[in-house]
């Protein structure tokens, strides 16, 4: 019992000892010296801002300025901002990028001014707005905002927090995925030339509506191949609106392969008469290995309303000017 006395009187003279300390005053020299103005949003390193190609409503940026020290100002501080050009090339020097400078016609700063009251340590929220449609697609862009001048009794700015860095990335839409159009009722209403050697499905248009994938369409090509272009017609019996058209490159049984589209052009038309360019479409790719179920979309830029559309080949992987389709369809 004398024991746990002992300690329990050392530990109240530690206790005593302690809080005899935090009576000690601590003079800070200077502390005029630590009032200095920073950009709380800088803080926390770049904001970013995200768009997608498309998009057309702006988004805003918000930011402020504040007071950091010992001491709150008694006068009033007015804090203009502006755009720092030339901090681009610094930023991306220090973070190894290549952000350009983001377009003026793009940015509307709504507050190139914001007021700190006497006694306060915070100014209201500026705003900045970002406006997409003038921005390129798939590109990223660097906008530096900073503290350009101050009025006041105070003259100091926290050097690595004075000044805002936006980040604003416009990144491709993601593609839309069209339902398949049904194509029972179809037919091929005409074509360049086919060339069913085998007598059977093998070369006729109208494979390309057959649902089997081993059948196919092929330009003529016994006694002499046909120059490019060559074409087919189909009539989907009443008016769709098309986002764009679809095929299935011919199957091959052994390693030879041939005559795939490479270039083609879609024209659609009401009546099957007259006919309005869809799109033209350029380097499409030539899937390695057998084709059977891998079909190839063609989108087109808006959809268009049609009841016929003309597939027109124009260019092909290989030599020669034969081409081959297995199967048509639109979506």
């Amino acid at each position: 019992m004398k024991e746990i006395t002992k300690w329990a009187i050392m530990l109240m003279a530690c206790v005593a000892q302690v809080m005899t300390g935090c009576d000690k005053q601590v003079t800070i020299e200077d502390r005029g010296s630590y009032q200095k103005l920073y950009i709380p949003q800088a803080a926390r390193g770049a904001v970013a801002v995200a768009f997608t190609t498309g998009d057309t409503e702006p988004d805003t940026v918000t930011f402020g300025v504040a007071v950091g020290g010992f001491d709150v100002p008694t006068n009033a501080i007015t804090v203009r901002f502006e755009v720092a050009e030339e901090a681009v090339a610094a930023y991306n020097a220090a973070n190894r990028t290549d952000y350009p400078l983001l377009p003026p016609e793009a940015l509307a700063l709504l507050d190139p001014e914001l007021g700190i009251p006497a006694g306060q340590v915070n100014s209201a929220v500026g705003k900045l707005v970002i406006d997409p449609q003038y921005l390129e697609s798939d590109a990223a862009y660097l906008l530096p905002i900073r503290i350009a001048d101050v009025s006041g009794q105070i003259g100091r700015y926290a050097e690595d927090i004075h000044t805002l860095y936006v980040v604003v990335t416009v990144a491709p839409a993601p593609p839309v995925y069209h339902e398949d159009l049904d194509r029972t009722g179809w037919e091929v209403a005409s074509y360049s030339s086919h060339d069913p050697w085998e007598g059977g499905a093998e070369g006729h248009a109208n494979s390309v509506l057959d649902g089997n994938f081993y059948t196919f369409w092929v330009s003529k090509w016994m006694g002499g191949e046909l120059p490019l272009p060559h074409h087919i017609v189909i009539d989907m019996k009443a008016s769709q609106t098309l986002h764009g058209v679809s095929f299935m490159n011919r199957t091959f049984w052994d390693e030879y392969t041939n005559g795939q589209p490479r270039e083609v052009t879609v024209e659609l038309s009401a009546d099957g008469t007259s006919w309005e360019l869809a799109k033209a479409f350029t380097d499409i790719p030539n899937p390695e290995g057998t084709a059977a179920g891998n079909w190839i979309r063609l989108t087109f830029d808006a959809p268009m309303d049609a009841r016929y559309f003309k597939f027109i080949v124009t260019g092909i992987h290989g030599v020669g000017s034969v081409t081959s389709v297995a199967e048509l369809g639109a979506f």
